[in-house]
């Protein structure tokens, strides 16, 4: 309606609304975002940071579609866009987006593992902590360490190795080589992690007594 319109226009953001910020994001519409960003013009900052009651971020809502084509383009507008910090928010049942995106790509089929590969990476890219992905998929049995030892999610978890992220289930990280007793291979998860390194050293220690 023209009262909708002209509220918009002065940069309400309405998540009901099909041409809003919200369920733009959500439908996974990059088009749809990048108009509703200009509409709301210098009240986006407002609506980029909003958390709806479960304390989910817009960048969370993208996460969780990460198997879509526009996902990875979509948070990357989405970072770009944000005033504060979005990356490492945590939603009420503490995820942060990349948590989300990961989880995403276990159950993605596999015509999608590369939307969620490319997305994971974007969010890795941009600065997203992997504090997140230890405590939630650091244990044999978390769902990405059955996803590949089913032979699925290969590229998202070189990725996420490739950025320090340390998977003690996993036969490239860090814990296994120590506990394999390999030197060499423990020089390469170390040489890997970088600064990264002293967190996961600890992590086995505590982990390994």
């Amino acid at each position: 309606s023209a009262v909708v319109d002209l509220l918009q226009s002065a940069g309400a953001d309405f998540p009901w609304h099909p041409r809003s910020l919200r369920s733009s994001v959500q439908a996974c519409d990059l088009q749809g975002v990048q108009n509703a960003l200009a509409k709301l013009g210098g009240a986006a900052d407002n609506a980029l940071c909003r958390v709806d009651t479960e304390g989910a971020s817009l960048l969370h809502y993208c996460s969780k579609n990460a198997m879509q084509s526009e996902a990875s383009a979509l948070a990357s507008l989405l970072i770009q866009s944000s005033a504060e910090p979005v990356l490492d928010l945590q939603d009420s049942a503490g995820r942060v987006p990349l948590v989300l995106a990961v989880a995403c790509g276990v159950n993605a089929f596999d015509a999608e593992e590369g939307n969620v590969s490319d997305t994971v990476l974007t969010l890795l890219v941009a600065g997203a902590s992997l504090d997140s992905v230890a405590d939630f998929f650091g244990d044999y049995t978390s769902s990405l360490a059955l996803a590949v030892a089913e032979g699925r999610c290969s590229g998202l978890v070189g990725s996420l190795l490739d950025f320090g992220a340390d998977l003690p289930w996993h036969p490239a990280s860090l814990c296994a080589s120590v506990r394999a007793s390999e030197p060499q291979a423990v020089s390469k998860a170390l040489d890997r992690l970088g600064d990264q390194a002293e967190v996961a050293l600890l992590r086995h220690v505590a982990e390994d007594g």
